[in-house]
């Protein structure tokens, strides 16, 4: 049995041989299983996050650098970018989008390779497999189905912070070098992780405080380095503030300025998050190991331990802060770099008996109080899974609100392992202290598994059910690039569109309409009294292609061939000559939106209800812009609700016939011109099921 007192077997020079086999099954079983995930995630879902490294990946392999539509887009950590957008080289979205997801469960796995390269250092080389395999079994792998850079970042900061342990092991020695140049890799994929020094810096001053009697004579080994962090740790911060724009699609981050109660809040609620995310006992054990002093001073376990605090600790404020600058919701993916060496170091505390029973029964009521007292409820399911996981299927046992689950699991959790380290003793072999250990915490992180993923499946299946069966219809519905035309404002499903289909390569929107919620160029548009289309040149040629999707606005061409439509999504339609419109239609609703409802704890997604716009009276309105060169009349169509409803015309009125339906008939003259039927209801019943231009034998439908 090994002593916990000697120092690691295990010469970090080397590359351990032995387990190397089994290493690479573990690896190819979780790309195996990740891929397969990913496959069932059909749309992305984290925006913007998604979405930018989507379309700046298919702009470099179109050699169009870092921009979007036109747009640059200052992003500094580009790794993750470089290394998806050879997916992009495919000629099929939808093909590029499903290799780049696979792309991502092939470089997040490798976090299983410097983990076990750490515990094996203190752990044979089959144990060692243990803690690998929990950096890849909990819900932040839900990332390995997303375009997100943690699938980079996370393996290039699990091998910085295993170098940093070892620096902080040999003082004097290269690996704080290593560490620093592991770092520098890592924040080049996730700009995040610019906080590595800070932590090498705050666990060699942990150790060094916690070895009393060798403390100068540590700092003295590693001061050139300790000098290099301190500068950074102080500069970075400074930089950020004074040179904001160095920071590119980030220069917000200098505005921050987050209250200390609302900071606080955030870091005691990513807590909660690594604590849930963890799987609840590994956190328990490197808590409880930490009581006393002997464990801090220890060979073998002290490092760790000033590692894992350290590292926690710096995510986790840094985390707070930036999320209590844009949200009141805790994410767990900012707190996830810890997570492997808590694992490691939780099963080597359990390895060699450092967790006291009745430590390890304190600190689980301490926590167990602290989540009942202090743990928000879910607010953001898709950043908050492993709580939200925990709630969710503690609302469906016994009907309890997330905070009190979250205690209830930490007691149970805490109060069987305290149980079983009591009764097995210190007599007890090592590896079987381990397997209990690792199979505690394993099984509440496949629970939350299946209910986080399962909650990801229903939610994209109803999000896909709102777009056509092939996404890329735009791309399919003809040849030359589409321009897509605003008229009273953004639509929600365009993030999607654009992002399947590659041919969608600009935006116009009228002059003087704000755009905030786009990103890219977009370009102006505003139509002449002959009704003739004029465009913003910036954009290049006019367009003759032309994909329409506003909800509340219909445009009409003249000599228009609708080429694809989609209900509810939008058309795309192809003009024949210079554009000229013949009617702008502004509706009181927007399309149903198809699919249901998905119903969570404290989470009511609705899906399947209409938008509807209201004047300044509190009802509704159709108006039209029309520009004819034959006079004529337009026919609206209301199928009518319950209840008798009025729509005025100027001095005349309609009446709008329950459960029929009528039809309101606006004569409109030669030339520009224009009317507004005004509805005295704000829903979407009656609704407008029809409007149509007669001109003589011509009918055009304008919807």
């Amino acid at each position: 049995m090994t002593d916990p007192n000697d120092a690691p077997a295990t010469d970090a020079a080397r590359v351990p041989r032995r387990g190397l086999g089994a290493l690479l099954t573990l690896y190819a079983f979780a790309v195996i299983v990740y891929v397969a995930l990913g496959r069932s995630q059909p749309l992305p879902m984290i925006e913007p996050d998604e979405f930018i490294y989507g379309h700046l990946a298919r702009s470099l392999t179109d050699g169009g650098g870092l921009n979007w539509r036109g747009d640059a887009i200052t992003l500094r950590p580009v790794l993750y970018v470089l290394a998806i957008a050879p997916a992009w080289l495919s000629d099929s979205t939808t093909t590029a989008y499903a290799i780049a997801k696979s792309e991502g469960a092939f470089f997040v796995s490798l976090v299983v390779i410097p983990t076990w390269l750490l515990a094996r250092r203190y752990l044979d080389a089959r144990l060692a497999l243990i803690p690998a395999a929990l950096s890849v079994a909990g819900t932040w792998m839900i990332s390995a189905s997303l375009l997100l850079t943690e699938n980079v970042a996370y393996p290039l900061a699990t091998a910085s912070l295993a170098a940093i342990v070892i620096a902080v092991e040999r003082p004097g020695s290269r690996w704080s070098w290593v560490a620093l140049g592991l770092a520098a890799l890592a924040s080049f994929a996730r700009m995040q992780l610019v906080v590595l020094p800070a932590i090498l810096l705050l666990a060699l001053l942990l150790r060094a405080a916690a070895d009393r009697g060798q403390a100068l004579e540590r700092l003295r080994a590693d001061r050139a380095v300790v000098g290099l962090l301190a500068a950074l740790t102080a500069c970075v911060p400074l930089a950020t503030l004074l040179a904001p724009g160095a920071l590119g699609i980030y220069s917000d981050l200098g505005d921050f300025r987050p209250s200390l109660w609302s900071l606080t809040s955030s870091v005691a609620a990513h807590g909660e998050g690594l604590v849930a995310m963890a799987g609840f006992l590994p956190v328990l054990l490197v808590v409880a190991a930490s009581i006393g002093s002997g464990a801090w001073r220890d060979a073998r376990l002290g490092a760790l331990l000033a590692v894992t605090w350290s590292a926690s600790l710096v995510l986790m404020i840094e985390s707070a802060w930036l999320a209590a600058s844009v949200g009141t919701w805790h994410i767990e993916r900012y707190v996830e770099y810890a997570l492997p060496l808590v694992f490691v170091t939780a099963l080597v505390a359990a390895h060699d008996r450092r967790v006291a029973w009745r430590h390890l029964a304190a600190t689980t009521v301490g926590i167990g109080v602290l989540l009942l007292a202090f743990a928000p409820p879910i607010r953001l399911t898709v950043e908050e899974r492993a709580a939200f996981a925990v709630g969710l299927r503690m609302e469906d046992l016994l009907g309890a609100s997330t905070p009190v689950a979250l205690a209830l699991v930490t007691v149970v959790v805490g109060t069987a392992a305290a149980g079983l380290v009591r009764r097995l003793g210190p007599a007890a072999p090592a590896r079987t202290a381990v397997l209990i250990a690792a199979g505690l915490g394993l099984g509440v992180l496949l629970i939350e598994d299946q209910a986080a993923w399962q909650w990801q499946f229903r939610t994209l299946r109803v999000g896909r059910d709102r777009f056509p069966r092939d996404l890329a219809w735009i791309d399919h519905a003809g040849s030359g690039p589409v321009a897509r035309m605003i008229v009273t404002g953004d639509e929600f499903l365009w993030p999607v569109t654009e992002f399947f289909n590659h041919d969608v390569d600009r935006v116009y929107a009228p002059r003087g309409l704000a755009t905030p919620r786009l990103r890219g160029r977009v370009c102006t548009w505003g139509i002449q009294d002959s009704g003739a289309v004029q465009f913003a040149p910036e954009c290049g040629t006019p367009p003759r292609r032309f994909y329409l999707d506003d909800a509340f606005g219909r445009l009409t061409f003249y000599r228009q061939h609708v080429e694809a439509r989609h209900v509810g999504v939008g058309l795309v339609a192809r003009v024949t000559g210079e554009p000229r419109v013949l009617a702008a239609l502004q509706v009181p609703c927007g399309p149903p939106k198809r699919g249901g409802r998905i119903v969570g704890p404290t989470v009511l997604l609705k899906i399947s209800e209409k938008r509807c716009s209201t004047t300044a009276t509190g009802g509704t309105a159709v108006s039209g812009s029309l520009f004819l060169d034959q006079a004529g009349s337009v026919l609206l169509r209301f199928r009518g609700g319950d209840v008798e409803h009025t729509a005025t015309l100027g001095s005349r009125s309609y009446r709008i016939a329950p459960r029929g339906v009528t039809t309101v008939r606006v004569a409109v003259p030669s030339g520009a011109g224009g009317f507004q039927l005004l509805l005295d209801w704000p829903g979407p019943v009656p609704a407008l099921v029809g409007a149509e231009l007669r001109q003589g034998a011509t009918r055009t439908n304008l919807l």
